[in-house]
């Protein structure tokens, strides 16, 4: 266990430390600021997280960010990132945890300033991120319980974003936005095709759209797999499903022509099997 020493204080719960090796570090904390002194010994237990401190402050503007946050943000956010770690096992890095921590301050700036904004994806989140939604849901209640006033349902949005986002830590919130649009797209096409409508409580439903949430992120990251399935089993899924094989086909052309994504027969093969216990509903 590395063996931190207070330096000096940023605010209540950030405050810059050093090791025996000298490097230095902001770490953060509840009270981590607020009752310690100069040369005291930190207990690794009392902090949340820590960033090394590279050259001088001003070189590392993440970690200047953080310093100028106010100190309620910095609580608000490790409250919040336990809460997703305790309720869905989602771990925010320091760099997701600094993305949180700048959108809460962000969205508090915001309500100060009088300036609201519209909710747009209601229906896309709770059908295709619905357990990250109801995390967001929870999360705004829990930073709304500390505030004298309360942030727009709005938040619920963005909260969800960031949940998804911290989930896949290859992706970025464009990509997870981008993900959203296209699975709503497609998910109008299966609904349309099929004449039915898609309940993503149903445990069929919600594996559809999962897989084609992870599948997007793949693509979005410029993941590539090899296509390693059989043609006999292909031909064999093609004549035994064979709407449920053309409505993937129409996925696979959907992409093609919306991102350039190229569909392998394996993966056409998997949206098939989908597609077919959605049917049997």
């Amino acid at each position: 266990m590395v063996k931190l020493e207070f330096i000096k204080k940023i605010n209540n719960n950030v405050a810059f430390a050093k090791d025996d090796t000298g490097t230095e570090y902001v770490v953060l904390g509840k009270g981590i600021g607020f009752s310690s002194s100069a040369g005291d010994s930190l207990n690794e237990d009392d902090l949340d997280r820590r960033y090394i401190l590279k050259n001088d402050l001003s070189s590392n503007q993440d970690i200047k960010v953080l310093s100028e946050m106010r100190s309620q943000v910095v609580e608000l956010t490790t409250k919040v990132s336990q809460l997703a770690k305790d309720e869905l096992e989602i771990e925010f890095d320091n760099a997701h945890y600094l993305i949180l921590a700048d959108h809460i301050d962000y969205a508090i700036k915001r309500h100060e300033e009088g300036i609201d904004y519209p909710v747009l994806n209601y229906w896309e989140l709770r059908k295709i991120h619905p357990k990250e939604f109801a995390l967001a849901t929870k999360s705004l209640k829990l930073i709304n319980d500390s505030l004298d006033f309360e942030l727009d349902e709005s938040e619920k949005e963005f909260l969800t974003n960031h949940f998804v986002n911290a989930s896949n830590k290859n992706s970025s919130i464009g990509d997870t936005v981008q993900a959203i649009k296209l699975i709503k797209q497609i998910v109008k096409l299966v609904e349309y095709q099929f004449q039915m409508s898609l309940d993503p409580n149903l445990f069929a439903h919600g594996k559809f759209v999962n897989h084609l949430r992870y599948f997007m992120l793949r693509k979005l990251d410029n993941q590539s797999y090899t296509d390693e399935m059989d043609d006999d089993l292909v031909k064999m899924y093609q004549m035994k499903y064979p709407e449920e094989y053309q409505m993937a086909e129409k996925i696979a052309d959907f992409l093609k022509i919306k991102e350039d994504w190229w569909l392998s027969e394996e993966e056409k093969i998997y949206l098939t099997v989908h597609l077919k216990r959605i049917k049997q509903i």
